[in-house]
């Protein structure tokens, strides 16, 4: 699940409609029980089921309680479907179980369910389309020329159009929630719309508002985004030019102390994952001149001591954020002090007592531990060209890794869980949409040292994709998880052109389309930018 609160995951309905599929059809007489989250407030939801339609609303705890209704007695016979919707008005739900009782069940929601006869399982809801009246000209091939390439390039261009106009639409989306006095973006339209922070606003989702508008709107582009640079720089920077989390109602930071821990996590994510893409694709900028400075700074600050220097974290999430844009700033830049600190890190988890597979018990492969998987293999592209000596210290420990989560972290069809216990290698947590993350840190050590088993494993994930994982709920349904997934799959299909990879992508990205709204938005959170 996306969503925790208070040790429990859930599932949130300002971020989606949630659809749930049953094993066995409703019985009139029985009840809908629903785990149900407040924060001391009143949570509400539209439960549309069997062409009925219940408003819902509880709370006035803090946490989650059990709350239940009855299946309406207007139910369509053998219903086996459920859809909850965020209604217009009040906050809505989030929700961290459901049950189905018969009508002969006993008993309360919270009894003891050790034997269960049916299933619940989620679905994907049906998609509302955002903008009917595009449809005509992106889905309508010309009926004249009947030469196949022709017809090919107009394929892709009604797509590539689809595509240019989504994305501009998904910035006038957030720019009409924009904070009035200073311009910034919110982290959300939810609970955190008066707060501007850098590992979410500012890394998963203004970024890629710059991008958009270099790619469609020069004036755009030229104006308002570099005037929220602007801001951001003046009105966040706190510990040199590092930024802190801003509250628009304080008009100041939303926090009263310094925290170098919550400042260095904040500006490392912004630079790997928003700065970063925006540096590849414009080259030098004011965008590339903030990475810098953050990253410069985030090492000025470095205080955790190791026996091969500072570094500034112990978080495993930060440091591989750290590893791979030091790696690339050292080629953006030519200064050799950026792959100086990349080794710095190398050397913590490759050569010490920090090894992701010889001395950690449990390996994420999901978000919030990929990123060291990843940034070790963008090193190793560093130091095979431009420090010789520790390619050959790195390449054992290095492939060790690699071999590891290849030998315990992959299903029977080559794509991997979200956790997996290192001495067990039991797997755990679903399979993550950031499989293609940690193959791109595969793929790259075969790019340097011609390992074929590093190869072929990509090749297999992508061969099974479009067989295997077509409609497939990544992330329970979340768009920032089918744009992982693709995002994963592009890039190893640039390498690997593997043709039922591509009819997988293009029909994925038309589900993940499928989720956007007439205004733009999204799901409402930092995640629409991925």
């Amino acid at each position: 699940s996306p969503g925790e609160y208070k040790g429990t995951p859930y599932l949130f309905l300002g971020g989606g409609d949630i659809a749930l599929a049953l094993d066995a059809p409703l019985e009139i007489g029985g009840r809908i029980d629903f785990l149900w989250g407040a924060k001391k407030d009143t949570r509400v939801a539209l439960l549309e089921v069997g062409g009925q339609s219940v408003s819902l609303s509880h709370g006035g705890y803090d946490g989650f309680q059990w709350f239940s209704v009855p299946v309406p007695p207007g139910v369509r016979p053998k219903t086996k479907t459920l859809y909850l919707r965020a209604p217009g008005g009040g906050k809505p739900a989030f929700i961290a179980e459901v049950r189905v009782a018969s009508a002969s069940a006993t008993g309360g929601p919270a009894r003891d369910m050790k034997a269960r006869s049916h299933g619940i399982r989620l679905a994907e809801p049906p998609a509302v389309e955002a903008f009917p009246e595009m449809r005509a000209m992106w889905d309508n091939a010309h009926a004249g020329s009947r030469d196949e390439p022709f017809l090919s390039a107009e394929r892709n261009a009604r797509l590539a159009a689809e595509g240019f106009f989504r994305c501009r639409k998904y910035v006038d989306g957030w720019l009409a929630h924009a904070d009035p006095k200073t311009g910034l973006i919110p982290r959300n339209l939810t609970a955190s719309r008066d707060l501007w922070n850098g590992r979410d606003a500012a890394a998963d989702n203004y970024p890629f508002m710059v991008l958009t508008c270099a790619l469609t709107d020069r004036a755009l582009f030229e104006g308002r985004m570099r005037q929220m640079l602007d801001t951001e720089i003046r009105v966040t920077s706190r510990l040199g030019r590092l930024g802190d989390h801003y509250s628009f109602s304080k008009q100041g930071f939303a926090h009263e102390a310094v925290e170098i821990d919550r400042l260095v996590f904040d500006n490392a994510e912004y630079v790997k994952d928003g700065l970063i893409p925006l540096t590849e694709w414009l080259g030098p900028s004011p965008w590339s001149d903030r990475m810098i400075g953050l990253i410069d700074d985030i090492w000025a600050n470095a205080r955790v001591e190791t026996p091969f220097g500072k570094i500034p974290t112990q978080n495993f999430e930060v440091n591989g954020d750290l590893l791979q844009a030091c790696s690339r700033l050292f080629w953006f830049s030519g200064d050799r002090k950026y792959l100086d600190w990349a080794m710095r890190l190398g050397d913590y988890y490759l050569l010490g007592k920090n090894h992701p597979t010889r001395d950690m018990e449990e390996l994420r492969l999901s978000d919030h531990s990929c990123e060291v998987i990843n940034g070790l293999s963008e090193l190793y592209v560093a130091v095979a060209h431009a420090a010789v000596e520790k390619r050959e210290t790195y390449r054992g420990p290095l492939h060790e890794m690699y071999d590891r989560i290849l030998a315990i972290g992959r299903n029977e069809h080559g794509l991997m869980p979200g956790q997996v216990n290192i001495r067990t290698g039991k797997q755990s947590g679903g399979v993550t949409d950031n499989w293609g993350y940690n193959y791109d840190g595969i793929y790259t050590a075969f790019l340097v040292d011609g390992t074929t088993e590093y190869r072929d494993a990509v090749r297999t994930a992508l061969s099974n994709l479009k067989e295997h994982y077509t409609g497939f709920p990544w992330q329970r349904g979340s768009a920032d998880g089918y744009a992982d997934s693709i995002e994963g799959a592009i890039t190893l299909y640039n390498r690997e052109p593997i043709a039922p990879a591509a009819d997988w992508i293009d029909g994925e990205i038309k589900v993940m389309w499928g989720k956007q709204k007439a205004d733009g938005v999204i799901e409402g959170w930092h995640g629409d930018g991925n």
